[in-house]
């Protein structure tokens, strides 16, 4: 053998042909886009690899996302017993991306050859059902904890080879972030589940693409209760499978079912406390119930697994904002430029330029962006709620009816608001329908006090407007900036009602400020 084909770094020996990884004669669970990235880093040892880099030696694509590669780095972290805080093996370069750390033996190292795979390379992978766990793990989804009885079973059969590739495929095409690549990763899925019956693995990750084609782009009229139903049957057949319990968490979760998907996220960490996907999922839930010092702590902990997911900056620069924080500022930056390009990020940073009562510097940075965001429902959505707030009322109801189904509300309290007829039956509709269906969103409720106070209902809007700070509604000034809440302010309940919704954010920020495991985070971000 070469010494291109086999590297001692370190305590590991690295075969690249046969792509294993040994430790003191151990075999490590390190194969598929983990191992390809485990290649790179040791063929750049001690340089640096930007993520344009890794994206088209990894994964042979001109981009994939921040999350998709901080997440494969903590897998792979993970697998070696590497940490991001004090790392032995691989080490984050700030603003340039990762490099492998530990010394490299003096051979001559090849680019890995096996990123364009021969049918011999394909085999290994598939030589023992231990890693093909791992080969099954997606890139922004949870690892198994375990394997099914009827996967341990299996031998390194050709269907186990022939499960490995398309499962790799599939995978590949939810990273591209792209509708039509969804729609053929399902459609991939779909026959891997008809195919292999008895394996968790291929419905757990169908699940997952269902519900990510509901929340991210345009989803069938069953997608969500298929993936619920996946779900559901993995955690009763296979309760210790942490990934199955991450499903489910991201199928009610979708469904607006706050509590379930939040106990569900939980025992997925509960099973395995490395998985950061479920931390930072339920670390949103939180931020959205008002628990902020919990979701804070979750972030935290996520943090010190690896280096911050794409959504994690949002997240922590909207709770600090929330509570008042000075250090709300320097994480917003990192969420702009982390997140740069992607909708969730704008999005949230759009809505801090309300709170902040700056609608002209929000539509500047909006009208920034290339027309195929700009057009997108959810930042048209906020697109009519600044062009309110600039009084182009025409212009704002065009922009509500361009957006997802919650700015039916506003642009009703938006008509109302002109004293407009509107029949609001609708709203009552709505709100039996969320109670039935177990939906626990308290910007429901608070988007339904809008319009009844613009109705005129003050008794009803003030009462919704209380469960949604029961629910976990904290954002005052998002209340205090927007015309179409301007009749609740004015009622006789909003001091109390104000009143609640500081006394609950005020102690949220003292749990915060005076827990040792949140200095850091509160100091600087990652």
């Amino acid at each position: 053998m070469n010494s291109a084909e086999l590297i001692q770094t370190d305590d590991l020996l690295i075969d690249l042909r046969r792509r294993r990884v040994t430790r003191a004669g151990e075999v490590l669970d390190i194969a598929g886009l983990t191992f390809d990235l485990l290649a790179a880093l040791i063929a750049a040892a001690p340089e640096a690899l930007s993520a344009d880099a890794l994206s088209q030696t990894v994964w042979q694509q001109t981009h994939v996302s921040e999350e998709t590669l901080s997440q494969r780095v903590a897998l792979l972290r993970k697998a070696l017993g590497d940490t991001a805080r004090d790392p032995r093996y691989v080490r984050t370069v700030r603003h340039r991306g990762y490099a492998w750390l530990a010394l490299v033996s003096d051979q001559s190292i090849e680019a890995p050859r096996a990123l364009t795979l021969p049918p011999a390379a394909w085999t290994a992978i598939a030589a023992g059902a231990a890693s093909l766990v791992i080969l099954l793990a997606w890139t922004a989804w949870p690892r198994p904890s375990a394997q099914a009885p009827s996967e341990i079973a299996r031998s390194a059969a050709p269907e186990d080879l022939d499960l490995s590739i398309r499962l790799d495929r599939a995978q590949a095409l939810i990273e591209v972030h792209q509708s039509a690549a969804t729609d053929q990763a399902i459609t991939l899925l779909e026959q891997l589940v008809a195919d292999y019956p008895d394996l968790i693995r291929p419905r757990i990750s169908l699940s997952f693409a269902l519900t990510t084609r509901v929340t991210k782009f345009t989803a069938q009229p069953d997608d969500l209760t298929r993936a619920r139903a996946l779900a559901q049957a993995i955690t009763l057949s296979h309760p210790d499978e942490g990934a199955g319990w991450s499903a489910l968490g991201y199928a009610l979760d979708s469904q607006g079912r706050l509590n379930e998907a939040l106990n569900a996220y939980r025992q997925a960490i509960t099973l395995d406390p490395t998985d950061i996907a479920a931390q930072s999922s339920a670390a949103y839930l939180l931020l959205i119930r008002g628990e902020f010092h919990e979701a804070l702590r979750l972030e935290a902990a996520a943090l010190e697994l690896a280096p911050p997911t794409l959504y994690a900056p949002t997240q922590i620069a909207t709770t600090l904002s929330l509570i008042g924080h000075p250090a709300a500022d320097i994480w917003w930056s990192r969420a702009l430029a982390d997140g740069s390009g992607t909708s969730v990020a704008l999005a949230e940073r759009l809505r801090e330029h309300l709170r902040r009562d700056e609608p002209d510097t929000a539509l500047t940075l909006l009208e920034a962006q290339p027309e195929s965001v700009q057009t997108l429902p959810r930042l048209q959505r906020l697109r009519g709620l600044l062009l309110i707030e600039t009084g182009d009322e025409t212009g704002a109801r065009a922009a509500l009816e361009r957006g997802p189904g919650q700015a039916l509300l506003e642009s009703t309290a938006l008509d109302l608001m002109l004293g407009q007829e509107r029949d609001i039956a609708f709203v009552d509709t709505l709100l039996s329908e969320a109670r039935r269906n177990g939906e626990t969103w308290p910007d429901m409720y608070v988007l339904a006090a809008a319009v009844k106070a613009q109705a005129g209902e003050m008794a009803e809007a003030e009462s919704l407007l209380a469960s949604g700070i029961d629910l976990g509604w904290r954002d005052l000034r998002w209340l205090e900036n927007s015309r179409l809440y301007a009749p609740l302010l004015a009622g006789e309940a909003w001091p109390e009602l104000r009143a609640r919704i500081e006394r609950e954010r005020d102690a949220q920020r003292r749990l915060i400020e005076t827990d040792p495991a949140l200095a850091e985070l509160l100091e600087r971000p990652g």
